[in-house]
């Protein structure tokens, strides 16, 4: 019940104050549908009996979608009058 409603829902759709899962956020959840406090280690090791586990953030500023090149381009070559490459 409550893995199902991790993978199907957010936190935020479910009424809770989270925008991501996370073990304080299961947490509030058990807490609010089973009556249950449990510790956050063993929140944890349902995490990763699940399958589960932390993931490691994205790297912002390592790509650039094809809409922000075209608009830099575009930007680029009507404040300088000029064309830009992307090398």
């Amino acid at each position: 019940m409550i893995r199902s409603m991790i993978i199907d829902k957010t936190p935020d759709q479910l009424k809770l104050d989270f925008v991501l899962w996370t073990r304080k956020a299961v947490g509030e959840l058990v807490l609010a549908k089973l009556g249950i406090n449990l510790p956050v280690r063993t929140i944890g090791d349902y995490l990763k009996r699940w399958g589960m586990t932390p993931q490691k953030p994205a790297k912002n500023g390592t790509w650039v979608s094809a809409f922000s090149k075209q608009y830099f381009e575009y930007l680029y070559a009507r404040w300088f009058n000029a064309n830009f490459t992307w090398y």
